[in-house]
This record gives C-alpha cells, sequence and structure tokens, in this order.
C-alpha cells in the first residue's frame, strides 16, 4: 500500500464522517420540529376547547 492510498482513504473517511455528521444533525432538526409541531397542535386544541369540567369524580 502506497502513501497516496492511504491518503485517499483517509480523504474518503472524512468524508464519510462529514456526511454522517450531517445526516444526525437533520434527524435531530427533524425531531424537534415535530415535537414543536406537537406541542402547537396541543395548545391549539386546549385553547379551542377551554376549561373543562369531569362529569364525573
Amino acid at each position: 500500500m502506497k502513501l497516496a492510498d492511504l491518503k485517499n482513504i483517509q480523504a474518503e473517511l472524512k468524508e464519510r464522517l462529514a456526511r454522517e455528521a450531517e445526516a444526525a444533525r437533520l434527524a435531530k432538526e427533524v425531531a424537534l420540529q415535530a415535537k414543536r409541531d406537537k406541542a402547537s397542535s396541543h395548545d391549539l386544541f386546549m385553547k379551542a376547547i377551554g376549561s373543562v369540567t369531569p362529569l364525573v369524580r
């Protein structure tokens, strides 16, 4: 194996790590947005319903 081969492998590994890091960042961002959307939907529902009284205690 030559030094040039090792440099190519190193460059490929750096690219792979960068892609994986970007994919992880995007997945985290999508999960956070989904959490915000769910909270927003819940808040909207609660505002529309208002306060409630249980039928049975």
